[in-house]
């Protein structure tokens, strides 16, 4: 069997428009792999916020930079959807009539 795991992006995905830096996504995977720095001092028994800085730190980029690849990817695989999906518009015009001419009437402004 062959098992595909879409972890990777293709190169295709270069044509995209490279995501912001600070999105929802990156943001809380930052902020889940500062609060990991925490949690680990917290059952360590050391102070939460004061032991462990460059952890804190390292934790907070790694998810940032996760979060971002995430957001990234995403957004590569809502291009493909839309892309697939205006593919079969496209090809198949007869079942996605245009819509709005058959009842919109001419314009009138009352006075």
């Amino acid at each position: 069997m062959d098992y595909h795991v879409p972890i990777l992006i293709p190169e295709e995905a270069r044509a995209l428009p490279p995501p912001p830096l600070f999105t929802f996504g990156s943001l809380a995977c930052a902020f889940m792999g500062w609060s990991s720095a925490l949690i680990e001092n917290a059952l360590r028994l050391r102070p939460v916020l004061y032991s462990g800085v460059h952890r804190q730190l390292l934790g907070a980029s790694l998810g940032l930079y996760v979060g971002y690849y995430l957001v990234k990817r995403a957004n590569y695989q809502n291009a493909m959807k839309d892309r697939d999906i205006a593919e079969y518009i496209r090809h198949h015009p007869e079942d996605f009539p245009e819509k709005g001419r058959d009842f919109l009437e001419k314009f009138r402004p009352v006075r």
